[in-house]
């Protein structure tokens, strides 16, 4: 049954925020009921106008604060308010990761029924501005296009020249995208996407438009320093810690390039104890823990769902004549016990928000590994799955989150588990 839903445009309510929420949101509490209110900070006394009444809670807008946190700044982005890119960008970046490591924390207790784990606090970002290598850039409009971020809760584009986080060189690119779009050759049909990835110390981007109306897609590559652009998709290559690896905008990496070294330092003193060993990394991707298990030693089996992030893991792992590495593709949320026929010493799970099915981690702890190390991008899936895990009999040893995305809500953490 769906929860009944009203609004109620005249009512007003003077609150006092409680904590954040995952999802970037403060939580008050109204006449006994929940109330969900963005642009807050705990702490704060504020004035908000109700939008939305459901069963269980309220959604508000803020309208005035009354009593301000001390962690209250002001937006370095203008548009901070109106795009829906940011949630935090009010809130002082120390402060920021306190409130990242209490949802972490609230997520473990109230989810996965955690008590006695402390979390490590999170490793900060080293740059809290200009960190995204990727950007999806929405676009709308036949004969004048607007070019931008969805406005929050909404398909609204909001029109951008600059965004504070990402690279310059992704700047760069789309302002030579917007040139582009008054060739007739690359209008869209009315809506389109635009994915641009910057290569690392190159002035190359690469570029994919996706038309979603005709489901066409046309590849470009970007030299932001002469303007030339390519219509053919040549291969682009970045070096990641000393190791090789293709790029493409049709496939996942982290975007925070500066955190993705440290996150591969951790995964790797994780691993340490099996790292000569037989390890399975399930959603593998392009093989950007993989690599680097093999390079140390480590006997890898990686598995993906995505056949294109699987032919770039084989042939980075080629590139960079690594051996030891066999990736194939496979229905992870389907998995089949034929699939994890080996022993394996460790297991390095790294799954979307969506976490990993309760069916495929009954299925790895057969397998018995002495170590398993899941790295998560949502803390509530992340509770949820280490319930199951810690259920079947293992014990995590350490927590260590990661701030990949500054001034936003999410948060990455990576957690060693063993028997």
């Amino acid at each position: 049954m769906s929860e009944k839903t009203s609004t109620k445009n005249e009512q007003s309510l003077t609150l006092t925020i409680d904590k954040l929420v995952y999802g970037g949101a403060g939580l008050a509490r109204a006449e006994g009921q929940t109330c969900f209110i963005d642009g807050v900070i705990p702490g704060e006394t504020i004035r908000a106008h109700v939008d939305e009444i459901r069963n269980h809670f309220l959604r508000a807008s803020l309208c005035d604060i009354l009593e301000a946190s001390d962690a209250r700044v002001d937006p370095p982005c203008p548009l901070a308010s109106l795009c829906g890119g940011c949630q935090w960008q009010h809130i002082n970046y120390a402060q920021q990761l306190d409130f990242k490591a209490a949802i972490l924390h609230d997520c473990l207790v109230r989810i996965g029924k955690i008590h006695d784990c402390e979390a490590a606090y999170p490793l900060a970002s080293p740059l809290q501005t200009r960190y995204r290598s990727r950007a999806s850039i929405k676009i709308a409009g036949r004969m004048k296009s607007h070019m931008g971020f969805y406005q929050k809760k909404t398909h609204t584009i909001v029109q951008i020249n600059d965004c504070l986080l990402l690279e310059p060189t992704l700047i760069q690119a789309l302002k030579l995208c917007r040139n582009l779009l008054k060739d007739t050759q690359h209008k869209s049909s009315g809506f389109a996407e635009l994915q641009l990835l910057a290569v690392d110390n190159t002035p190359t981007v690469l570029a994919l438009w996706q038309d979603q109306k005709n489901n066409g897609k046309k590849k470009i590559v970007l030299n932001v320093t002469s303007g030339e652009i390519e219509t053919q998709h040549s291969s682009a290559v970045e070096l990641i810690a000393g190791l090789k690896f293709f790029r493409d905008t049709e496939n996942f990496y982290q975007v925070n390039r500066r955190q993705n070294h440290a996150m591969i330092a951790q995964v790797l003193t994780f691993m340490e104890a099996v790292i000569e060993g037989a390890i399975l990394d399930l959603f593998c991707g392009c093989g950007n823990f993989s690599l680097f298990l093999a390079e140390k030693g480590a006997k890898i089996t990686g598995i993906d769902s995505n056949k294109m992030a699987i032919n770039e893991a084989r042939n980075n792992a080629r590139m960079n004549e690594i051996d030891g590495c066999h990736f194939h593709t496979d229905n992870i949320n389907n998995l089949q016990k034929s699939s994890l026929a080996q022993k394996y010493d460790g297991i390095l799970i790294n799954p979307p928000r969506s976490g990993c099915q309760a069916h495929t981690l009954h299925l790895l702890v057969e397998t018995n590994p002495s170590v398993i190390v899941y790295v998560s991008c949502d803390p509530s899936t992340l509770a949820r799955d280490l319930r199951i895990l810690l259920d079947k009999g293992y014990r995590i040893d350490a927590i260590q989150p990661f701030d990949m995305f500054p001034h936003t809500y999410h948060i990455e953490t990576i957690v060693k588990l063993s028997r």
